[in-house]
């Protein structure tokens, strides 16, 4: 590398973001292949858990010689992944478990998150400066400045009326994001012109909120945003929002479309984890380009070997900017498909198509109306269940949940589904729709023929 990969600063990760930008797929996987070997290198000398793994390998290994990495032996053996040695399971809980850390940096110099685990063991993910620094460049060029928002003057104004809803609470990527940006805000005497909301808010008091802040831009899960444009649809939610910014959760050309109509606004979307950072990014022409500079993305099949197109059955990500807790192959069970094609952007990048976190959204026979779930909002209720590993929740018909979990194996499978129920209960309750029967099943969630599971189910058979 022709500098530090240490020595990061805003101007040169704006500067390194842009050079690529320019340039053409030849010198993008060029400067890919440069950064995987700056990236195993430091990994194979700092990196206990990486430095076994990879023993046998070449000094230099194709990227396919690399085996992958699995959550669990990652989750398990936390103390020999990371590269630092001050870093450690105890402390980084110990630091998790105090709340007034949510805006503070561990040991006064990484951001530490957290994975939902709803459908694995949860994974603590910290992050260095390099790939803070990175990933907000990344999203100052080709997110706020791409192809599909750059234009738009009036989204370069700072300081614009901002809301966001999301899980509120814990170390999540989202929330955490939002904390920052209302501190910010908060420091300019702004406070006023940010909001946030719980996704479990009742809508009425959210499209209150919402009416009262009219917010210029609007970040929410797409199932969330879909029951707000059934709000304005409806002449309840009143607001003339610039952008709406959608993440997590699979939007569909069909639902962005409906967006675009009913909010007279562009939707943006990303493809971001936990692990990896900024994946992907929608460009103008609706296409989620891969920030191959600075991520490798392969879909594969169940054996981990390449995937034919339209066959995936998970995606190995590599991120080249974390040096500090290297992922390299490693596994998440998204599904999706890597297009080379010319995009009519003109982005030299390579564009993704995900097929995972495709979830629906429920609606029962409250007792003032229709209540509208949107499946973050039950997904959560099972990660606050301490022991629950994960909840699966089916409509039966417009006032019957069934409500299906799986347990960790020390754990009391009939108390962890009884608290279950009741926060389950409790948010019917708070939204006027009492008149639900929730209740608990003692039969094993439901998964695919490929093993994966969906947390929410529409079944009236």
């Amino acid at each position: 590398m022709p500098h530090d990969p240490h020595a990061m600063t805003p101007e040169l990760a704006l500067r390194l973001v842009r050079e690529a930008e320019s340039m053409n797929r030849d010198g993008i996987a060029r400067l890919q292949r440069e950064r995987l070997r700056t990236l195993l290198a430091y990994a194979r000398t700092h990196s206990p858990l990486l430095a076994e793994k990879y023993r046998d390998l070449p000094a230099q290994p194709e990227l396919s010689e690399i085996p992958p990495l699995l959550r669990s032996e990652a989750a398990s053996r936390f103390d020999d992944w990371v590269c630092d040695r001050e870093i450690s399971s105890r402390g980084v809980k110990a630091f998790l478990a105090t709340p007034d850390n949510l805006t503070r940096d561990y040991l006064g110099r990484y951001r530490v998150l957290t994975t939902s685990g709803s459908t694995d063991v949860p994974l603590i993910m910290v992050r260095d400066d390099r790939h803070n620094l990175v990933n907000g460049a990344l999203m100052q060029s080709r997110l706020w400045g791409g192809s599909k928002l750059g234009k738009l003057e009036r989204l370069r104004q700072p300081w614009l009326r901002a809301c966001a809803v999301t899980t509120g609470g814990g170390y999540h990527s989202s929330y955490l994001s939002f904390l920052r940006m209302q501190q910010a805000y908060e420091k300019k005497g702004l406070g006023d012109r940010i909001a946030f909301f719980s996704i479990d808010t009742p809508l009425p008091r959210m499209v209150e909120g919402l009416n009262a802040l009219q917010p210029e831009i609007i970040g929410a899960y797409p199932s969330t945003l879909q029951i707000l444009a059934r709000a304005r649809q409806a002449g309840q939610l009143v607001v003339s929002p610039l952008a709406l910014f959608s993440s997590a959760e699979y939007l569909s050309p069909e639902v962005m479309e409906m967006l675009e109509t009913t909010f007279q606004c562009p939707v943006m979307d990303n493809y971001c984890s936990t692990e990896a950072g900024e994946v992907s990014m929608l460009c103008s022409a609706n296409r989620m380009h891969v920030n191959s500079d600075w991520i490798i993305v392969e879909p594969v099949d169940a054996d981990n070997r390449p995937a034919r197109e339209g066959f995936s059955d998970g995606v190995l990500i590599t991120n080249l900017a974390n040096l500090v807790q290297p992922v390299i192959r490693y596994r998440i069970s998204d599904r999706a498909i890597l297009r080379h094609e010319a995009c009519p952007c003109g982005s030299p990048f390579p564009s993704l198509e995900i097929e995972g976190r495709k979830e629906d959204i429920l609606e029962f026979a409250g007792e003032e109306g229709p209540f509208l779930v949107a499946p973050p909002v039950l997904m959560t209720s099972a990660m606050h269940v301490t022991g629950c590993l994960t909840g699966q929740f089916i409509q039966r018909s417009p006032t019957d949940l069934e409500v299906r979990c799986e347990s960790l194996d020390n754990a009391d499978k009939s108390a962890v589904t009884a608290e279950l129920l009741t926060r389950v209960r409790g948010i019917f309750a708070k939204n006027h729709a009492s008149n639900v029967r929730v209740y608990g099943s003692d039969e094993p969630v439901i998964r695919g023929k490929s093993g994966k599971l969906r947390a929410l189910l529409k079944d009236f058979s």
